[in-house]
């Protein structure tokens, strides 16, 4: 079986790469499709055209699609007992509602009238639909002609983190743990969300990974420890505690002993520095963690260095930055980012959701918290204020205005009174007030 892998010719702002290149959990999704396919036998073969796509079977998924390992499989193996054409769909949960706003996917009824999210990712049949002006009226029109392949939720896990309290927003949000998730990239909010859900994609891949002795011996402690009449929420608190036990180290990793790790996973040539605080966190090759920094639910990709007494949480970088603040959150990275410590990324709105553009106009993100994004080679100097949804384009440097940095000392100064600066010199506060600065 052949599996087409559809150009969208999306590009996400700001980065303006092609969708193909987006990194979830620092595997790009054309590489992740490509290292699928192939583990299951499948031939690839990349078309710009629905015409191209002529062998039979077939599946074809769109290069904006991001799949779990497991989800892809079971995928795989139900179209392979099937007859086109179909598509693949979830049942709406919480799992498919974690990044659902702005997303393309379509949402639909089974068989049996149960609601589902349906993914361009397809069992083609034998006369797919004629062209369409463009792949996106394609591809919905092929999701009407597909029956829906649902793949179950099973052990879904969904975790309630405490949010600060905001006028108007929930007091929690649902965090959930599966190994079937998948979603579409079409905006930057998707890149950073589906980084973030595939952080606990990876862990229940990690528990699912474990021998056959090692899950008997977790159900074991699971009884002994009263699981058995706590019902779902002993559950919950059972899986968060094997959770944060699973910590994996790639090779040639330095992590000083006074660091600390939980639910982490290390790529090679990791520095974790001295009192470091790393959790639920996927930390790419070569990055460094350095002195005091605290890292909760990030991406980090390779060759980043986290500056000392750094605090992150919630966010998402590629490759190369240097990233230093002193709290910063939900906030994506693009390549070779530099943030320093005094700049303040506003990461919440007191009423109603963070807006953002899409597809040429301001649409509703559905949540009050959500930072911004730093295009590719992006420098940003101390205190910087930035609104929360904004994106800075690539390559821009931001400092804030000369006149509001100390440069001119005049001799004479008086002592007896507060002093301020105005357009770059130093006056005594009583001539600022008078209009007589100059």
């Amino acid at each position: 079986m052949k599996l087409y892998r559809l150009a969208t010719g999306l590009r996400i702002s700001p980065f303006n790469d092609p969708v193909g290149d987006t990194l979830i959990a620092n595997e790009s999704l054309r590489a992740r499709i490509t290292r699928l396919a192939l583990l299951h036998g499948l031939g690839v073969e990349d078309i710009d055209s629905p015409k191209q796509a002529i062998e039979r079977p077939a599946l074809l998924i769109a290069d904006n699609v991001y799949v779990s390992d497991l989800l892809f499989a079971k995928f795989v193996e139900a179209a392979r007992q099937s007859s086109g054409p179909g598509a693949l769909a979830l049942p709406q949960s919480v799992t498919t509602r974690y990044a659902r706003p702005l997303q393309s996917c379509r949402e639909t009824v089974d068989d049996a009238g149960r609601p589902v999210i349906q993914y361009d990712f397809f069992l083609l049949g034998q006369a797919p639909p004629q062209a369409k002006d463009s792949v996106r009226e394609w591809l919905a029109e092929l999701g009407k002609q597909s029956k829906n392949i649902t793949i179950p939720i099973k052990n879904e896990i969904v975790l309630k983190v405490r949010l600060p309290r905001v006028q108007g927003a929930p007091d929690y949000m649902e965090a959930p743990l599966a190994a079937r998730f998948a979603a579409h990239v079409d905006h930057w909010v998707h890149i950073l969300w589906v980084n973030q859900a595939a952080i606990g994609v990876a862990f229940v891949d990690q528990l699912m990974k474990r021998s056959r002795w090692q899950r008997l011996w977790g159900l074991l402690r699971f009884l002994l420890l009263g699981g058995l009449f706590r019902g779902r929420r002993g559950k919950v608190a059972l899986v968060q505690n094997r959770l944060r036990q699973i910590v994996v180290e790639g090779r040639d990793c330095v992590v000083d002993p006074t660091a600390r790790l939980e639910s982490t996973i290390l790529g090679d040539n990791v520095v974790v520095g001295p009192g470091a605080q790393v959790r639920n966190c996927i930390i790419g090759d070569g990055a460094e963690i350095a002195e005091n920094a605290t890292l909760s639910n990030c991406v980090i990709g390779d060759g980043v260095l986290v500056l000392r007494d750094t605090f992150m949480s919630g966010c998402v970088s590629w490759p190369n930055c240097t990233l230093g603040n002193y709290k910063v959150q939900t906030c994506l990275f693009g390549r070779n980012t530099f943030l320093t410590s005094s700049v303040a990324l506003i990461d919440a709105k007191f009423n109603g959701p963070i807006q953002v553009m899409h597809e040429g106009r301001l649409q509703s993100t559905g949540t009050p918290f959500l930072g911004s994004v730093l295009g590719h080679n992006v420098t940003i100097g101390a205190h910087v204020t930035v609104q929360s949804g904004r994106e800075i384009p690539n390559g821009v440097t931001i400092i804030n205005p000369p006149e509001d940095v100390l440069q001119r000392i005049p001799a004479g100064l008086p002592t007896n009174e507060p002093l301020v600066v105005h357009e770059g010199t130093l006056v005594p506060l009583s001539r600022y007030k008078s209009g007589g600065a100059a």
